[in-house]
């Protein structure tokens, strides 16, 4: 909206979604505006986030200084967006951001901001002297792409017609996935199984680790960083959790005709949770032991009842070792199904069979006299 004020205001951008005509029509006034932008790297909740729609909102903070702010958290917080005070946060209708006050420009002072998305007004201390700290929800239905933006440090301003104010946002967890596959192919199947395998949900855990606790709280350095460098998570081992669960809507059937055949496993079937393809959105970290993979089942042989349908049958999955995860990087672990072991089925062998040699010690011969 076009702004009549003779002073000028801050304006916040998120995405570079709006037209060039937009921000000029509101650079005729002092108010500070934004843009924003979602960097591309790769993109990592439950629901990953990859442009900003009507309703999403972010958290903004801003001070000025006399001098260009550096690496180290200095300056005044800028009215309406005061960082002690939670900020401000504005919202995306269109292709406009408003906040919930007007900040506006103050000559012959530097001006820096910080934010983070989806805003919050329940939790003011995410933002404490240029420290960004988060806490990974337990349930999988309240995790978030809990994305931090590069800071803005913008040079001293002085008069005239300041321009928008843009965001390049970060995701500063780590996605987790997981598909689902048989060894081999198994649509001609000896088990005598009905019909495909149902995949119920997974349960990620730690073992023969110290606390086989995944670490949920980090925090980043929002003044020190560059624009270009990933963010340095700091973890914390407070309130750490013990397991994560991903259980969809609905749960997965897995066709028999979807195995392995090679690196290319191009028929695996994706495993997240819930309508909305929610996925594991979960704090950076070197995890504290083995990642542990429960996956639990559901069968039915042919010869049985309804009723007698095998539930609740787990296939464990252990990793090699450690995991490292990194902000906005994505791991996909794919479960291969060995249904021999799954089924706990003994397979009959035969073993290598030998030949009773030919009684050479009584070889019985007859002579026969030559006939007239």
């Amino acid at each position: 909206m076009k702004q009549k004020l003779g002073f000028a205001a801050i304006a916040l951008g998120l995405l570079a979604s709006c037209s060039e005509a937009e921000i000029i029509e509101r650079s005729d006034s002092k108010i500070i505006s934004f843009d924003t932008y979602i960097g591309k790297g790769s993109e990592t909740r439950g629901v990953p986030v990859a442009d900003f729609v009507d309703g999403n909102a972010m958290q903004v903070f801003g001070v000025t200084t006399d001098t260009k702010l550096g690496a180290g958290w200095a300056g005044t917080g800028i009215p309406g967006m005061i960082p002690e005070d939670g900020g401000s946060i504005y919202t995306k209708t269109s292709s406009n951001w408003s906040g919930n006050s007007i900040s506006y420009w103050e000559e012959n002072k530097f001006h820096s901001f910080f934010a983070y998305a989806p805003a919050t007004t329940s939790n003011t201390s995410l933002f404490n002297n240029g420290i960004v700290t988060y806490t990974v929800a337990d349930e999988l239905a309240n995790q978030i792409d809990f994305m931090v933006a590069d800071p803005v440090k913008q040079d001293l301003y002085t008069t005239g017609t300041p321009s928008a104010v843009t965001f390049t946002f970060r995701h500063m967890l780590s996605q987790v996935r997981f598909k689902v596959i048989y060894k081999e192919n198994y649509a001609n199947n000896t088990f005598k199984l009905e019909d495909n395998v149902i995949a119920n949900s997974v349960v990620i855990s730690l073992n023969n680790g110290i606390n086989n606790t995944f670490v949920k709280t980090g925090s980043v350095n929002v003044i020190g960083k560059t624009d270009t460098e990933a963010w340095n998570v700091i973890n914390n081992t407070t309130g750490a959790v013990a397991s994560y669960t991903v259980t969809p809507d609905n749960s997965i059937s897995i066709p028999f005709t979807y195995y392995k055949k090679g690196v290319n496993q191009e028929e695996s079937i994706t495993f997240n949770g819930g309508a909305n393809d929610h996925i594991l959105m979960l704090m950076p970290q070197t995890t504290d032991g083995k990642l542990k993979i429960d996956l639990e089942l559901s069968y039915r042989y042919t010869y049985t009842t309804p009723e007698d349908k095998k539930e609740n049958i787990i296939a464990n999955f252990i990793t090699s070792g450690p995991q490292t995860w990194e902000a906005n990087k994505i791991y996909t672990y794919v479960l291969v199904l060995d249904m021999v072991n799954v089924l706990d089925r003994k397979p009959i062998v035969i073993a290598n069979p030998t030949i009773v040699g030919w009684d050479e010690d009584n070889i019985v011969e007859q002579e026969f006299p030559a006939q007239p």
